[in-house]
C-alpha cells in the first residue's frame, strides 16, 4: 500500500510540470503587407511597441509579404509598417495570451521627393558690337 502511494505521488509530480509548461504566457502577431493593387510587398519594416511596457520588437516582411512577431507579452501593441516610397501606417492591436492575431497592412504609395534639375545654356549673343551682314532689298521683303 505504501508503494502504491509513493508511485502515485511520483506519477503526479512527473505529469504536472509538462502541463504547466504548456500554459503559454505570450501571444503573437502575424500579417501580410500589400500595396493598393493587392500585390504583396517584401522588405517592409514592421515595428511593434507595447503601449504599457514600452517593449519594442521588429520584423521584416518576407518574399511573400508576410511577417511574424512571436512571443509578445499580452496587452495593447502599436504596430507600424514602413518602407521607403510608401506611406507609413500604424495600427493598434491587443495581443491575447496563447494566440497569434492577424494585423494586415495595405500600404499606399507615398509622395515622391524626386528633384529634377534642368541645366541649359542660352544662345551666345554679342551685345558689345554690331555688324551688318547684308542689305535687305524691297524685293526680298515682298517675297517673304
Amino acid at each position: 500500500m505504501k508503494l502504491l502511494g509513493t508511485c502515485s505521488v511520483l506519477l503526479v509530480s512527473l505529469l504536472i510540470p509538462p502541463l504547466m509548461m504548456s500554459q503559454a504566457v505570450t501571444g503573437g502577431i502575424r500579417g501580410t503587407i500589400q500595396d493598393e493593387s493587392g500585390a504583396v510587398i517584401p522588405g517592409v519594416s514592421i515595428t511593434a511597441t507595447h503601449k504599457t511596457l514600452g517593449i519594442t520588437r521588429q520584423a521584416v516582411s518576407d518574399d511573400t509579404g508576410t511577417y511574424l512577431l512571436p512571443d509578445l507579452n499580452a496587452g495593447e501593441w502599436e504596430v507600424k509598417a514602413q518602407l521607403e516610397s510608401f506611406q507609413t501606417q500604424v495600427q493598434t492591436f491587443t495581443v491575447v495570451t496563447g494566440s497569434t492575431g492577424n494585423v494586415d497592412f495595405k500600404l499606399k504609395v507615398g509622395a515622391s521627393s524626386e528633384v529634377v534639375e534642368v541645366i541649359g545654356q542660352a544662345a551666345q549673343i554679342n551685345t558689345t558690337e554690331y555688324k551688318i551682314d547684308g542689305v535687305i532689298t524691297r524685293n526680298r521683303i515682298e517675297n517673304l
